[in-house]
């Protein structure tokens, strides 16, 4: 008797308490043991809280992002390609390919440095855009760090700019006074 219920000898039925138990009742007396899981006949006749091995989940859940990816999805985060892979994400950093160029900048909105081909005149230089290579500029026997500005002696009108061994100066009679946020525009030798 099981639970106030008659059960006959042989028979089988699903445990009340815990439903991944399967019980019979042999020779007068209950006995239960762990479901068994056939996961070749697919999801046929298994439960998935009891068999969760057949299965397969097919979604991973990146809480940075707050989306579900799919089973052999990949994306880009925080300069690493991840994928889902049977509900788990693995990542790597983003690969960079090597650079041989002179002008070599990093924009942060990008994972890697890349090639700048312009007049590094025009180049932006600021947190967004930053000069991986740092030649220093000669100019008037004086010595410049790369992205350092200055205003020239002779002219109030005339600031430059080192970048990347290119001393770059721009007339501007406006901002000549305030150096750190000129525009720089003409190349000298």
């Amino acid at each position: 008797m099981v639970n106030g219920i008659e059960k006959e000898a042989g028979s089988q039925w699903t445990s009340l308490h815990d439903p991944c138990q399967l019980c019979s009742c042999q020779q007068g007396k209950v006995e239960c043991e762990t479901k068994s899981c056939d996961c070749d006949n697919g999801t046929n006749n298994n439960d998935v809280k009891c068999c969760p091995q057949c299965f397969p989940v097919t979604r991973c859940f990146q809480e940075e992002t707050g989306r579900y990816y799919s089973n052999g999805e990949s994306w880009q985060y925080n300069c690493q390609m991840c994928q889902c892979h049977k509900s788990e994400i693995d990542c790597l950093p983003v690969k960079c390919q090597q650079l041989t160029c002179k002008q070599i900048t990093y924009d942060h909105t990008q994972c890697c440095p890349h090639c700048y081909h312009g007049n590094p005149c025009d180049m932006e230089t600021s947190i967004k855009n930053i000069i991986i290579e740092t030649a220093p500029c000669i100019y008037n026997e004086s010595r410049y760090d790369s992205g350092q500005r200055w205003q020239l002696k002779d002219s109030d009108c005339i600031v430059c700019q080192c970048k990347n061994g290119n001393v770059c100066c721009a007339y501007d009679c406006m901002k000549s006074r305030e150096v750190g946020q000129d525009t720089i525009k003409t190349k000298l030798p």
